[in-house]
């Protein structure tokens, strides 16, 4: 008895044991065969079986798509970001306008030559109102697209002169020009420009200067030491004139110059003789911003060194291995105090005037080499330089030399924000002149040509931002 209830307990133990050993594994998605559930039975028995024991059901394994991998969309080419500013320019006798951002193209006015004078959105021209015969004056707007023609001059006075001598403010208020057929007859007459109810107004002349002793060539000699004062020089000096003062006087801020050189005659039949003493003469060449200092070239027998000239005292500063002749230098005012010289050589001065009115080198920069150092630009810490060819990028800070482009042509025009510059490149096609011009943003891009846009004979560019 005792051993069948053992044998008994046995058989319980076993069944147990049976049930326990139901594995039950589960498919995942990644399964590609699926486990059927495994199961482990208990051995024959006297007793009642046990019950059937569930088995899971595994859910097949999803059906797998085949997949492709897409092919990289390729990127648009970038357009090139065009100025915000818009370019005024003559084509085909007119006065136009282009406007970047839209491609928009208009006349302005109509009967413009190929010599025009901007100063903001004010441009100065001499009309031609009988071919060969009468020529007026005139004055516009570009905003209100208004005119004033201030007078007529007959065929006895050739339209060339007005060409050199006409000069607008950098605040776009005053008009300069000389009239006269001659030097010593030359007239120099000054108008403030306003805007009234939409209309240009030019005011009866502010000033009018007949110089006694005659002009010192060439006329375009007319600067602007600030937006209001007026410079030109004769032989009596360098005259200033405060337009915003009333009265008007003005007076000679620069003296002549007293240096002397010896000057020897070519005429073989002098060479026994003493040179003869010459006065050097001092050509305005840029005011300081503030006016305070002129950048002068002192001229002697056709060759010329920069020099600084402090208003009202004449202090006279040399600018050191500077010339102008054959193989030329340039020079630009950075802010009040402090000038850039680029020699032709390849090195470029930094010269700084201190609170005692001393100059001395803040810096040098190893430059490329030019034989002339056609223009020179200042842009924030940098400086653009071009010889009659290439355009190179100077860092002032770390004094990085960059070329920006190659056979660049003059003239250049900048756009106010230095991003990017107009040149125009000459050729010669059956013997007819062609001037096509292109934008270039100096970034690597291919520059834009915009014989397209501005035609093949255009001439007179000036960025305009309204």
């Amino acid at each position: 008895m005792i051993a069948k209830a053992g044998l008994f307990v046995i058989c319980l133990l076993s069944l147990v044991a049976c049930q326990l050993d139901i594995e039950t594994i589960e498919t995942t998605p990644e399964t590609i065969h699926p486990t059927l559930t495994k199961m482990v039975q208990a051995q024959e028995t006297a007793v009642p079986p046990p019950p059937t024991p569930t088995t899971t059901t595994t859910p097949a394994p999803p059906t797998l798509e085949p997949t492709t991998t897409p092919l990289p969309t390729p990127s648009p080419t970038p357009e090139p970001m065009l100025p915000t500013a818009s370019l005024l320019f003559v084509r085909d006798n007119n006065l136009q306008q282009w406007i970047p951002r839209t491609g928009e193209v208009k006349t302005l006015t109509e009967n413009v030559p190929r010599y025009i004078v901007y100063s903001g959105a004010i441009a100065v021209f001499v009309r031609e109102v009988i071919p060969e015969q009468e020529y007026a004056l005139v004055v516009f707007h570009v905003p209100t697209q208004s005119e004033v023609q201030l007078f007529k001059s007959s065929s006895s006075l050739n339209a060339a002169p007005f060409d050199e001598a006409i000069s607008i403010s950098p605040n776009g208020r005053w008009l300069a020009y000389v009239t006269g057929e001659s030097r010593n007859s030359a007239t120099l007459t000054v108008h403030e420009m306003m805007i009234d109810n939409q209309q240009l107004a030019v005011s009866e002349p502010v000033l009018t200067v007949t110089p006694g002793q005659g002009w010192n060539w060439p006329y375009d000699q007319m600067m602007w030491a600030t937006e209001n004062e007026l410079s030109w020089s004769d032989k009596s000096g360098i005259w200033v004139a405060d337009l915003s003062s009333d009265p008007i006087t003005p007076v000679v801020a620069i003296a002549p110059s007293t240096n002397t050189f010896p000057f020897y005659s070519l005429n073989p039949a002098d060479s026994d003789k003493e040179p003869l003493t010459v006065f050097t003469t001092f050509i305005p060449y840029q005011w300081s911003p503030d006016g305070r200092y002129l950048l002068v070239v002192e001229y002697y027998d056709e060759y010329g060194e920069f020099r600084v000239i402090e208003r009202v005292t004449n202090r006279l500063f040399i600018v050191p291995e500077s010339g102008i002749g054959p193989v030329s230098d340039n020079a630009i005012w950075l802010d009040e105090t402090t000038l850039l010289h680029y020699q032709a050589f390849g090195n470029l001065n930094i010269w700084q005037i201190d609170m005692e009115n001393r100059i001395f080198i803040q810096k040098t920069i190893t430059a490329e080499m030019m034989g002339y150092v056609v223009g020179l630009w200042s842009f924030g810490n940098h400086v653009r330089v071009t010889d009659y060819s290439s355009l190179f990028d100077l860092n002032l800070e770390t004094g990085e030399v960059t070329e920006l482009a190659q056979h660049i042509r003059w003239p250049l025009s900048w756009t106010p924000d230095g991003q990017n510059v107009l040149w125009n490149e000459t050729k010669y096609i059956d013997d007819e002149r062609l001037d096509y011009v292109f934008l270039d943003n100096l970034n690597g891009d291919v520059p834009i040509e915009l014989d397209s846009v501005l035609g093949l004979h255009s001439c007179c560019w000036h960025w305009y931002e309204e």
